[in-house]
This record gives structure tokens, C-alpha cells and sequence, in this order.
């Protein structure tokens, strides 16, 4: 008993030793925490306040405006000139009351199409190499009968070409009459042709109308005047690059180095507008043609105010990564300005800074 309560005296003091170390490093836990997060809480105060570096430096007024690439064709309204072929007048011997007529200005007469009905008589339309003189019938022979058998067989009337009117000639010829809606006859009388000195004809102006009485030689219509070329002429500092014109509805005609359009079928449809048909009547307006590049380049619209040291189409501006750069000036419209370069930019500085690098 002795030796247990020397043992328990003695292991006493330990115990208590023992609890203060407990004590002491929790205390020092404590204090070590707090400290810590101190220290954090100054560090994250310190690195907050501190401002992050910007990677440009934008002038006091100014801010970086986002730019957007996009397709410009450049369409513009240009001013045309009208070539037209030289004008001529087709007459006829027919005399008498006009019953009937295929005349309209801008459709083709083909030789050998009834052109229009005197009396009770049809007049066809006739190519030769030369007016006709005389009426001809089975045993006429001469050059004018040649030039009536090479014209019938072209259109398909099978006869010898010999320069003597047989009955070969002469049934070929009665077919030609059934074919323009006349009755069968196997001449062909001076009265009841119009001689025309191309294949087709397109009529500009008609000269008779039905019911009009006419007399031998009168005029039926007025050919040629036909729209054969427009020329453009191109404004001052108009960007460069092939053009194409257009009339809306997918009709399109590519403009030649020198200013020329001579698509036919753009044509054609040019003579249909309202503007053409005015010109060709008064000639007092201006003709024009909307016109645009055959292939868009590619442009960003700029705030005038973000463009310095601007001569004529060569300007600078300041990109978001504070680098001057040369573009060229397209357009301007609607407070924006068209500018295209070797390097498009995707943000610009407006207003440019007052102390920007020239970019030449």
C-alpha cells in the first residue's frame, strides 16, 4: 500500500504537467490561426487594392468600340449613256384602208410574216438583197427572181434558184402565202410585200394604225433605234475593282474595262423600264443604272472620330491592342465610315488618341 501511494503521489504532478501542456498548445494553435488568417486577410486586402495592368491604356473620353467584319459590294447609282442602232423606215406600195396590223414597237417582223392587212389584202414582210420593182409571175426571169428563190428556199419553200419563175417557184411561193395566213396564189405582187433589208425587223415606231387609210409608198414603221450599248460613267474616287449592273429580279450584266454593257438579254429588260421608255420619248431625263462590285470586299464600320490622319482614302486608326494601323476609306454613310486594310481590326479606340503614331 505504501509503494501505490508513493506511486500515485509521485504520478500527480505528472498528470498536471501533463493538462498545462494541453493548455499551452492549445493556446498556441490559437494564436497561430489568428495570426494566419491576419496575415491572409492583410495579403488579400493588399492584392485587391492593387489594379491589375490593363493591357492599353485608354485615353480619358475615349473607349474601345467592338468592329465587326462585313461584306460591302458598293452598290451606286451611275449614269449612263444609250447607243442605238442607226433608225430606217420600211415602206410598202400597199395602198388602201388598213384593216389589220401585227406592228408593235419592240417585237421582231420576220420575213415572210403577214405584216399587216389593206383592204382585203395581206402584206407580207420580204428580206432581199434589194427592194422589189415589178410583180412577178410564172415566166418572169432576172436577178429580182433570183433574190426571191434564194429567199424561199432560206425560209424552207423548196425551188430551183435559176432566176426563172416556174411553177416550181410558184408553188413554193403559194405555200409562203398559206403559211402568213393568206389564201393560195402563186404570184407575187409588188402591192402585197414590204421589202426588208435584214431577215427580222423590230419595229421603234408604227407608223399606221387601223383604220388609217395609206397610200403607195407610205411609210409602215421605223426600225432600228434599237438599244444596242449602254456606257457607264463612273464617278469621281468610285472604289476600284469589276463592277456588275443590275435591274432587280436576278437580271444582271457584267460592266466592261471600258465602261461598256452589251448583254442582250440586260438590255432587252433596260428597255422595259419606266426611265428608258421616258428617255426614248422626250429625252429629257437622265438615264441610270444601279451598279455594284462583282465581288464584296471586306470592310468594318468605324466611328469617324476613331479615324487620324486622313488623306483622301488613306487613314490610320488605333486598334484594342493600342497598334496604329493603315486602312483605306470605302464609304461613309449614316455617321459610320467604311474602311478595309491588309489587317481588319476587331476593336478600334474612338476617339483616336490625340498622341497616336502616324501608321504610314
Amino acid at each position: 500500500m505504501s509503494e501505490a501511494l508513493e506511486r500515485g503521489a509521485s504520478d500527480a504532478p505528472m498528470v498536471g504537467h501533463g493538462r498545462v501542456n494541453r493548455r499551452v498548445l492549445a493556446s498556441m494553435l490559437t494564436v497561430g490561426v489568428v495570426v494566419c488568417l491576419a496575415v491572409g486577410l492583410s495579403a488579400g486586402l493588399f492584392i485587391a487594392r492593387s489594379p491589375a495592368p490593363n493591357a492599353v491604356a485608354v485615353p480619358t473620353g475615349s473607349a474601345i468600340v467592338g468592329l465587326v467584319p462585313q461584306p460591302f459590294s458598293d452598290q451606286i447609282s451611275v449614269q449612263v449613256d444609250a447607243i442605238l442602232t442607226q433608225a430606217r423606215s420600211l415602206a410598202s406600195a400597199a395602198s388602201g384602208m388598213v384593216r389589220a396590223s401585227s406592228c408593235t414597237p419592240g417585237k421582231a417582223i420576220n420575213s415572210g410574216d403577214a405584216v399587216f392587212v389593206v383592204d382585203d389584202r395581206v402584206v407580207v414582210g420580204l428580206h432581199l438583197d434589194a427592194p422589189l420593182w415589178r410583180d412577178l409571175a410564172i415566166g418572169a426571169r432576172g436577178g429580182d427572181v433570183t433574190d426571191v428563190q434564194n429567199e424561199l428556199v432560206r425560209m424552207g419553200y423548196h425551188t430551183p434558184v435559176d432566176g426563172v419563175y416556174s411553177q416550181s417557184t410558184a408553188a413554193a411561193m403559194a405555200r409562203m402565202w398559206v403559211a402568213a395566213g393568206a389564201s393560195s396564189q402563186g404570184t407575187l405582187p409588188l402591192a402585197q410585200i414590204m421589202w426588208m433589208p435584214e431577215v427580222s425587223e423590230t419595229p421603234s415606231v408604227c407608223a399606221q394604225q387601223v383604220g388609217d387609210v395609206r397610200g403607195s409608198g407610205d411609210v409602215v414603221f421605223t426600225a432600228g433605234g434599237q438599244l444596242e450599248e449602254l456606257i457607264v460613267h463612273w464617278p469621281d474616287g468610285v472604289w476600284p475593282g469589276e463592277r456588275v449592273v443590275s435591274l432587280g429580279a436576278g437580271v444582271t450584266a457584267p460592266v466592261g474595262g471600258d465602261g461598256m454593257i452589251s448583254d442582250s438579254t440586260f438590255l432587252a429588260a433596260y428597255t422595259r423600264t419606266r426611265g428608258y421608255v421616258q428617255w426614248l420619248s422626250d429625252g429629257a431625263n437622265a438615264l441610270a443604272v444601279q451598279a455594284q462590285l462583282a465581288s464584296p470586299i471586306q470592310v468594318v464600320a468605324v466611328p469617324p472620330a476613331g479615324l487620324y490622319d486622313v488623306q483622301g482614302e488613306d487613314a490610320c486608326l488605333v486598334d484594342g491592342m493600342n497598334t496604329s494601323l493603315a486602312v483605306r476609306i470605302v464609304a461613309s454613310q449614316l455617321g459610320e465610315t467604311f474602311v478595309t486594310g491588309q489587317i481588319l481590326p476587331t476593336q478600334v479606340i474612338s476617339p483616336a488618341p490625340r498622341d497616336a503614331p502616324s501608321c504610314r
